[in-house]
């Protein structure tokens, strides 16, 4: 036997080691994939935690600016009761005439904390909605890393 021919088995062995280890053989691109693949989900997870935080700061910005307008809805009211000149009521005919116009002022700052508590109500409820949409998405893709990390 020839020295060629006796080299030629350990040649094949050391390019399939090769193959092998730059990931050339076809369970080297099914590994590359799959490790592709899980770092796409580590990538999508960060980008949803981001969000999340992104989302968060924001909402607590929302909710400062919606306390400090629903305190001056409530000091709104306070003043709608204590809105009466002496001289819009100085007649039975004036205290009639400013009895609507003192009790239309007063519905009307309880109107406006009635919305403003309606409407924060509805943002903390679309932030939680979002929220655990995140938070689903984020168990999802951390779902798929686990089932491919079975695989390889």
């Amino acid at each position: 036997m020839s020295e060629q021919q006796e080299s030629a088995p350990v040649l094949k062995k050391v390019v399939a080691k090769v193959m092998a280890f730059l990931k050339l053989d076809d369970s080297g691109r099914v590994d590359k994939f799959f490790d592709k693949q899980i770092k796409m989900f580590r990538d999508k997870i960060k980008a949803v935690e981001q969000n999340m935080s992104s989302a968060k700061t924001q909402f607590a910005l929302i909710t400062d600016k919606h306390a400090d307008a629903l305190e001056d809805a409530e000091e709104a009211l306070e003043e709608a009761y204590l809105a009466i000149k002496p001289d819009e009521i100085s007649s039975n005919d004036a205290i009639k005439a400013f009895s609507d116009i003192y009790w239309n002022n007063i519905k009307s700052k309880e109107d406006d904390i009635t919305a403003l508590k309606e409407t924060m109500k509805a943002k903390q409820e679309a932030y939680d909605e979002e929220l655990k949409n995140r938070q689903e998405k984020i168990a999802k893709y951390e779902a798929r890393i686990a089932k491919i990390s079975e695989l390889v």
